[in-house]
């Protein structure tokens, strides 16, 4: 009986170990897990910002340039033309 209580002794404490092992390597899996997510994560942040970084240096200054003038140009003409449309009253016509 005593070294039956013993083993039984010895074989609870090695449940319990291998309880406690299986525990840890959950949690170390959950973590690696997270881990893995958020290199992902970075990996793509760092191609979405490759990607924004090449656009602005592979645009064309000149022709940037270039296209705000037309576009202010064509801005200037409007507000032009509504001024003068807002200055047409009825009288004009009779």
């Amino acid at each position: 009986l005593g070294a039956g209580g013993s083993i039984n002794a010895q074989i609870d404490n090695l449940e319990v170990s291998a309880d406690q092992e299986r525990r840890l390597r959950s949690q170390l899996g959950n973590r690696a897990a997270r881990v893995e997510a958020a290199i992902t994560h970075q990996e793509d942040i760092q191609t979405d910002l490759k990607t924004i970084l090449s656009r602005y240096q592979d645009t064309d200054i000149i022709e940037n340039f270039n296209e705000i003038v037309k576009q202010e140009t064509a801005l200037q003409a409007a507000l032009s033309i509504t001024a003068k449309v807002s200055d047409i009253t009825i009288l004009d016509y009779l």
